[in-house]
C-alpha cells in the first residue's frame, strides 16, 4: 500500500508545469568554441521542449566586465494563450524560429568576462518565474583586466580565485538552478602556446571551487555540448520536485536512511 501510494504521488501530478528560465552564456573570446550553431542547437531544444507558459530562454554574450554583457537572444512563452490555443502556439514558435535564424553574435574579443556575465544570469535567474537553468558554452579561460586574471597565462589557485570573486562581489547565488557547462576544451591558446594538462587540471579545480562558492557544488564540466534532451531532463527533475514537495511529512523519502520497504510478514499472509 506505502509503495503503491509513493508511486502516485510521484507520478500522479495535476499536469501544470512550472515556467522555466533558461539563460545560457556564450563565451565570445578567441579561445572558446560558442558559435550561432551551439546556440541555435540550444535554442531548439527549447522550443522542441514545450515550454510551459511564463517560460523564457536568454542568451548572454560575454565581453570584458559586467558593463559589457550583451543579451543577443531571449525568446518568452506568453504567460496566457487565450482563444485558439493550438494557432497561437504554432504563431509563436515560428516567430521564435525566426528571430533564432537571424541570430548574430558579436566578435571575437582577446578578453573573456566569464565571470561577470555569469553574475548577471545570476540577476536574471532571479528575476525569472519558475525553474531556472544556467547554461555555459564557454572554456572557462578568464581573461579579466578588471579582475587580474589572465587564464591563459596563469591559472590561480581556487582560493585565490574564490577569495577575488567574493572581493569584488561577483559570486552570485545560483542555488536555485540547474547547471550545464561545456565547451572545457584543452586546446592550444590562441597566440599558439601550449595549453597542459597540468593547466588543465587547476583551471577545473579553481572554477569547481567557484561553482561551489555560487551554490552550484555538483556541477560538471564537458567539453562536448549536447543540447537535445537537455530540457526534458530539466523538465523530468521539474516534475520529481514538485512531487516530493506535495508528498505529506511521514512519505517524504529521507536521505539519510533507505527507501526500500520493510517487509512484514503478516502482510503476505
Amino acid at each position: 500500500m506505502r509503495r503503491a501510494l509513493l508511486l502516485l504521488l510521484f507520478l500522479g501530478c495535476d499536469g501544470h508545469r512550472l515556467p522555466h528560465s533558461a539563460v545560457l552564456v556564450c563565451d565570445r573570446s578567441t579561445s572558446s568554441t560558442c558559435d550561432e550553431v551551439k546556440v541555435e542547437a540550444a535554442a531548439l531544444a527549447f522550443l522542441g521542449s514545450n515550454p510551459p507558459p511564463g517560460s523564457t530562454f536568454t542568451v548572454l554574450a560575454t565581453g570584458c566586465d559586467v558593463g559589457d554583457v550583451t543579451v543577443v537572444l531571449e525568446l518568452r512563452v506568453p504567460r496566457r494563450w487565450g482563444g485558439g490555443v493550438a494557432s497561437r502556439k504554432r504563431r509563436w514558435r515560428r516567430e521564435s524560429e525566426e528571430l533564432i535564424a537571424d541570430l548574430i553574435l558579436p566578435p571575437l574579443s582577446d578578453c573573456s568576462g566569464i565571470v561577470a556575465t555569469l553574475w548577471k544570469s545570476g540577476r536574471a535567474l532571479a528575476e525569472a518565474n519558475g525553474h531556472g537553468q544556467l547554461i555555459l558554452v564557454s572554456d572557462l579561460r578568464e581573461v579579466s583586466a578588471a579582475l587580474g586574471f589572465n587564464f591563459e597565462r596563469e591559472v590561480p589557485k581556487p582560493s585565490a580565485f574564490v577569495k577575488k570573486l567574493r572581493e569584488e562581489g561577483l559570486l552570485p547565488d545560483l542555488s536555485g538552478s540547474d547547471s550545464y557547462v561545456c565547451g572545457v576544451h584543452d586546446r592550444r591558446n590562441p597566440d599558439g602556446t601550449p595549453w597542459t594538462a597540468r593547466q588543465s587540471q587547476t583551471l577545473r579545480e579553481a572554477w569547481q571551487a567557484a561553482f561551489a562558492a555560487m551554490g552550484l557544488p555538483g556541477a560538471v564540466l564537458r567539453e562536448e555540448c549536447r543540447f537535445e534532451d537537455l530540457f526534458r531532463r530539466s523538465k523530468d527533475a521539474d516534475s520529481l520536485r514538485r512531487a516530493r514537495s506535495s508528498l505529506p511529512p511521514a512519505l517524504t523519502p529521507s536521505p539519510h536512511r533507505s527507501n526500500r520497504p520493510v517487509r512484514n510478514d503478516q502482510e503476505d499472509r
